[in-house]
């Protein structure tokens, strides 16, 4: 049985159709890596699930409990942006309690909460910090915990470490690997980097033109035409072959 389900989705305005017909399916625990263009639809899907828009045509579901008309307050699905957007006068505790403290839960249990959240991300001893005193991998680490903390259902990325430097980038993806692994979460995690889809996903997607193509395997993802692959292993083999040519 999936965990999300989307049912021939359409989606337009203006005269404009920016997704037609999409359908998948995304089981319990695993993470759906979308990669596409600026433009392909990408965003627009994510707002789709998350309720902030309605579908022209087609169906919603978690559980098979149809979502589709659900507030997004109300689906108990948390998203996730490039940019983490932290309340800058709070620290980095009241930041993750933020959500348990407007849902009253009583002190000792957002404290104890927070408490296992803040070793579950990497970042106790960091609870009296401002965020201006974090660098930006840890401001990405308080944004998830601040997302997990409310046990949603489904996490969507919208390209999360996109404003991160490349070092940092690869260790959140490693970071991220290992928290949806401790605690099955299920995703999806838009990117247009095809490297950060390959180490992210357990399902695989290609966004085009509204329309998107699943992938149950890597090397179906990364042998069609529209992922890019095989662009970089003709180049990587070339370099590897001439390794003292310039880049």
């Amino acid at each position: 049985m999936s965990k999300l389900n989307c049912a021939k989705i359409s989606f337009g305005y203006d005269h404009k159709m920016i997704l037609t017909d999409l359908s998948f399916e995304l089981p319990f625990g695993k993470t759906l890596a979308i990669l596409g263009q600026s433009g392909c639809g990408k965003s627009t899907l994510l707002r789709l699930l998350g309720g902030f828009l309605k579908p022209s045509v087609g169906q919603v579901s978690v559980s098979d409990l149809d979502i589709t008309s659900v507030l997004p307050e109300h689906r108990e699905i948390i998203s996730l942006l490039q940019t983490p957007l932290l309340f800058p006068h709070y620290n980095v505790f009241d930041n993750i309690g933020f959500g348990l403290k407007i849902r009253k839960l009583a002190p000792d249990a957002i404290k104890s909460k927070v408490d296992d959240m803040l070793l579950l991300v990497g970042l106790e001893g960091l609870g009296a910090r401002m965020s201006n005193e974090i660098s930006g991998g840890q401001k990405q680490r308080v944004a998830f915990a601040r997302a997990l903390i409310l046990s949603p259902k489904i996490l969507l990325l919208d390209e999360p470490f996109g404003s991160l430097d490349a070092g940092t980038r690869i260790k959140m993806q490693g970071f991220f690997n290992d928290i949806k692994t401790r605690i099955n979460m299920t995703a999806v995690f838009v990117t247009h980097d095809l490297k950060e889809a390959l180490t992210i996903g357990d399902l695989w997607g290609i966004m085009k033109n509204g329309q998107l193509t699943i992938f149950k395997d890597s090397v179906s993802f990364l042998k069609h035409q529209d992922s890019g692959g095989a662009s970089e292993i003709k180049f990587w083999s070339q370099y590897i072959q001439s390794p003292n040519e310039t880049i």
